[in-house]
């Protein structure tokens, strides 16, 4: 399931929530700290751990 960073407009708050794709999509997402709806994602960095098969 994949993480999301978000950034309340109205506290400042940076937060993150766990949740499917499906949820996301519906956009109802609020932050945990003053229940704002008015949220914008945070740009986040991300890494990817391969495998290397001799």
């Amino acid at each position: 399931m994949p993480s999301y960073d978000f950034i309340c407009k109205e506290c400042n708050h940076r937060f993150t929530v766990t949740m499917p794709v499906s949820e996301y999509e519906k956009g109802s997402t609020q932050c945990p700290q003053c229940q704002s709806d008015k949220i914008k994602r945070a740009i986040t960095q991300f890494s990817v751990i391969t495998s290397k098969k001799s």
